[in-house]
């Protein structure tokens, strides 16, 4: 699925964002103070609504222009900080400034998303295992979330299974109805193995974000699906 140029718009998911886990993750990320290259950072926390980093410098201004790395994918936001601290990281002085996005593509906002849809599972998971297995793989140095799987994760769906779907979608009104389904504007992104209960069918889980313009504005819904592994039966997963 070819990513959408477009900016999102925050102004429609103020309170949607709030609730938004966040996720601390070390990554570079870059100031644009109007030198050349802009100055070096580290950012420490992420969620779709904001970012954390730390600067040696001062920002001068509210509202600013910053580029950030995850992986191999880089990104560029304008933000607006709505704080700052002083803080020591590795025995050195920091000014760390909590900033919320207030112009990010939307893609990148749709990578953010599953970032953070990845690292809450995998909590989960942890919180689900006994303590002796919880330790050994504390005690393992923690390796960067992987992205490539997100970014391929509408390659993994069935074009038949898609198309279903999406049809379901448009039944729950959480999506306007196209002539093509298949080219309805989804982000598709693949959360991992979810055997049923019983243990007999092993389905695959994928989260399907959505957008939908409503007398009250545009909506943003996320909804999850359960799939076996041939593609055969679908179920909404509800959480």
């Amino acid at each position: 699925m070819a990513e959408k140029a477009g900016f999102h718009d925050f102004r429609v998911s103020g309170s949607e964002r709030r609730q938004d886990s966040r996720l601390s993750l070390t990554f570079p990320m870059w100031w644009f103070s109007g030198e050349i290259g802009g100055v070096d950072g580290l950012a420490i926390e992420i969620s779709v609504g904001g970012i954390q980093f730390l600067l040696k410098r001062e920002v001068p201004t509210r509202q600013c222009s910053i580029a950030f790395q995850i992986d191999d994918r880089k990104m560029q936001a304008t933000v607006s900080i709505v704080r700052t601290t002083q803080v020591m990281h590795e025995n050195q002085e920091w000014n760390c400034y909590g900033a919320k996005f207030e112009g990010l593509l939307e893609s990148d906002f749709d990578f953010i998303v599953a970032l953070n849809d990845s690292s809450v599972e995998a909590r989960s998971a942890a919180g689900q295992a006994d303590s002796t297995a919880l330790l050994q793989r504390q005690a393992q140095p923690m390796s960067p979330v992987s992205i490539s799987a997100l970014q391929s994760s509408d390659a993994l769906l069935p074009e038949i299974t898609r198309k279903r779907i999406v049809e379901i979608l448009v039944g729950m009104r959480r999506l306007q109805a196209v002539q093509d389904l298949y080219l309805a504007l989804v982000a598709i992104h693949y959360v991992g193995i979810h055997p049923s209960a019983e243990g007999d069918v092993q389905y695959h889980r994928f989260a399907i974000r959505t957008r939908k313009n409503t007398d009250g504005g545009r909506v943003v819904y996320n909804t999850h699906f359960l799939v076996s592994d041939d593609g055969s039966e679908i179920h909404l997963y509800e959480r």
